[in-house]
């Protein structure tokens, strides 16, 4: 990689090649950080719905145990639900307390963010000092498109699983439902489980329509399909870039391609972030 910041055919001095070794140490650096906000993120996020489903199991098994009373034996089932939710609970106050003690090592996403904000500057005042040409920043540029069209694959994939299980809950459901509702006929108790099924199927078909799962997928695949063809041309030489002579106009060429793309992407995010009636208005 520290071949990226020099010119082919002249040789690097030895201050160069220390500040080339410690933007790499940078990037390691960076990598690592991102993945430590990754996970504190997840953390956070199972926190999130830990609090909120622990007190939320609670009262649902409560209001349960009192409807089928004298019908229907809730002992068993208790006997998971209960410890279950204590553990959830317990794993949330857990967190919290790592969180907000001064002497963990447990750091929340805000903080992580601060840090890994801190090491990218760091990069950024680094690199200056190499006093890179137009053409080796276009060249890094290259090279780094290969880590966006990774990261929008990811985020494609991600939007896809939850289309996916958003999906599969409400074909269930639905299903669910129907067949339980049959029997609800001569079977007093099951009503509750047509209840529960219908409300399942109303929150996930409310959230995929709400907020758009599909689509932020399909447009994240788009864009990242579209970047590694351009990413591809330029390697190669094809397409419009073999009637572009000169590597450093190709580069140019390649550089603004891939921003006019990502621009196009964030325009897309920004439209799915519009309720309905706005979106109507923007495309009339």
């Amino acid at each position: 990689m520290s071949a990226l910041f020099r010119v082919p055919g002249e040789s690097m001095s030895s201050e160069g090649r220390v500040v080339s070794e410690e933007l790499l140490d940078l990037n390691q650096q960076i990598l690592r950080k991102e993945f430590d906000l990754s996970r504190a993120k997840l953390f956070q996020k199972l926190f999130k719905i830990g609090i909120v489903l622990g007190p939320v199991s609670f009262v649902a098994i409560y209001v349960v145990t009192w409807a089928t009373y004298g019908r229907f034996d809730m002992m068993p089932v208790n006997l998971i639900a209960i410890p279950l939710t204590l553990a959830t609970l317990f794993a949330c106050g857990a967190y919290a307390s790592e969180v907000n003690s001064p002497d963990t090592r447990t750091k929340s996403p805000g903080e992580v963010a601060l840090e890994l904000a801190i090491l990218i500057e760091k990069k950024r005042l680094k690199a200056s000092e190499l006093a890179l040409s137009v053409k080796e920043r276009r060249t890094i540029y290259r090279e780094d498109a290969v880590r966006d069209i990774k990261g929008l694959r990811k985020e494609s994939k991600y939007y896809r699983r939850i289309h996916n299980l958003m999906q599969s809950a409400v074909i269930v459901g639905s299903l669910a439902t129907t067949t339980v509702s049959g029997l609800a006929v001569e079977q007093d108790n099951l009503r509750w489980a047509s209840v529960a099924s219908s409300f399942v199927v109303g929150i996930a078909a409310g959230f995929t329509g709400y907020f758009k799962f599909k689509e932020r997928g399909f447009y994240l695949q788009q864009t990242a399909d579209a970047i590694e063809q351009e990413w591809h041309a330029v390697e190669l030489g094809i397409g419009r870039y073999k009637r572009i002579p000169k590597e450093e106009e190709q580069l140019a060429e390649f550089v603004e391609e891939v921003e006019r793309l990502k621009s196009e992407q964030r325009k897309r995010e920004q439209n799915l972030e519009q309720p309905p009636e706005s979106r109507e208005s923007a495309s009339s």
